[in-house]
């Protein structure tokens, strides 16, 4: 798809963040340092643009990145708005695959994931305010896109309740269990509004774990 150097060629989307909120847009096309993509919605500015790094070696950022509206179009049977990025105008960054702070669940936390109509389980690794890991023995491929619900319960009472559109970012078999290690990033989408770990909620929560963990003895 893409032949920008930097770039993953298999790379599908692009992830635009506006004002917190995170979108995955269609990559069209890529070539001499200009990369085309669609929107659903029409956007002036946006904070932050993410693509995958070629062999999957990290992720490309562009910070508050220089992009032009270009037309409407239908891409793919959907009405949107064709944007162009010139990489040549805008500077960038590769950064590991996922940068925020991610948090161990040191117990079983099922994830219900959906596709087109076709559900499955996995288990839950650890999770951040942008994305999650978990682990399935079954192969997820790249790039497709999911809908995903978990719950995390913090007491008797009380539940983190998590739901999300996701793209899976990865996928690599663990060598010992044969299980695959996925990666999921939330998206954004105008039919599914999102229920994500915001700060605020994961920083209670890393404290509620942290509260679980045995306690030296003097």
């Amino acid at each position: 798809m893409s032949e920008v150097s930097f770039i993953d060629p298999e790379a599908l989307y692009v992830f635009v963040m506006i004002k917190n909120h995170r979108y995955a847009c269609p990559i069209v096309h890529a070539k001499d340092n200009l990369l085309y993509f669609t929107h659903t919605q029409k956007f002036v500015q946006a904070d932050r643009i993410s693509v995958r790094a070629h062999q999957q070696k990290g992720i490309v950022i562009f910070d508050t990145p220089d992009v032009i509206a270009l037309t409407k179009i239908n891409y793919k049977g959907e009405e949107c708005f064709l944007y162009v990025l010139d990489i040549n105008d805008n500077s960038f960054e590769v950064t590991d695959r996922r940068q925020q702070p991610r948090l161990s669940l040191p117990f079983h936390v099922p994830a219900l994931l959906n596709h087109y109509g076709e559900p499955m389980v996995a288990r839950i690794i650890d999770v951040s305010t942008t994305g999650v890991k978990m682990q399935s023995p079954l192969f997820l491929q790249p790039q497709s896109s999911y809908h995903l619900e978990f719950v995390i319960p913090t007491s008797a009472q009380t539940k983190i309740k998590i739901k999300s559109d996701a793209i899976i970012t990865y996928c690599e078999q663990d060598s010992i269990s044969r299980h695959y290690n996925i990666g999921l990033c939330f998206v954004e989408s105008p039919q599914n509004p999102n229920t994500l770990l915001n700060e605020k909620t994961f920083c209670t929560l890393k404290d509620w774990i942290v509260g679980l963990a045995p306690k030296a003895s003097s």
